[in-house]
């Protein structure tokens, strides 16, 4: 539900943005005029941002909305592809880990935008050293995450969750999440 004083923008360069307005409870209108031969993306709530939500305040799970118009060029098309994961080191499942393994690293399909959400905590969630993060190869296809393993332990995150989803293309089309575990030796 959008409430009363919260905004809908358009981030759109062609024009100023439009206001949006509340049909009823349950009905957000924004009005867009779209181009022909155009890639369009709008998101709806964010890992920051939470304004629409139920009649309770329970906030919408964050969604991404991506189309082409009609008469779109082939790689305007392929731009609305999802990222897929091509390999991850150590693989997914693997059991006798080698505890000294210093970094996760996750290979990509196709160039992916600047942010990442590695999610998980606990005792599960491997420990990531003090002072360093995660980083990007120049490419942008493979992600690097430092960290510290302990022997004989089980470790389980995931590659974006229903709340966090930095983790996408470089056309702003998230990757599905991906659950991500192994144990070491």
């Amino acid at each position: 539900m959008l409430r009363e004083n919260e905004k809908f923008e358009s981030q759109s360069q062609e024009s100023a943005p439009k206001p949006a307005c509340r049909r009823d409870q349950r009905t957000c209108v924004k009005p867009v005029t779209l181009e022909p031969g155009r890639y369009y993306r709008f998101g709806i709530n964010s890992s920051e941002y939470h304004n629409f939500k139920s009649v309770e305040g329970i906030p919408v799970e964050p969604i991404s909305v991506y189309f082409t118009t009609r008469g779109a060029a082939p790689e305007l098309e392929a731009k609305m592809r999802k990222p897929r994961v091509v390999s991850m080191d150590p693989p997914n499942g693997a059991t006798g880990v080698d505890p000294n393994t210093a970094e996760l690293r996750v290979t990509f399909d196709v160039p992916m935008g600047a942010g990442f959400s590695w999610c998980g905590g606990g005792s599960d969630y491997p420990e990531v050293p003090e002072g360093v993060g995660a980083r990007w190869s120049e490419d942008r296809k493979t992600c690097t995450l430092p960290v510290k393993l302990k022997p004989g332990w089980q470790y389980s995150l995931s590659l974006n969750n229903v709340s966090f989803n930095n983790f996408m293309s470089e056309a702003g089309i998230p990757l599905e999440p991906v659950a991500y575990g192994f144990k070491t030796k």
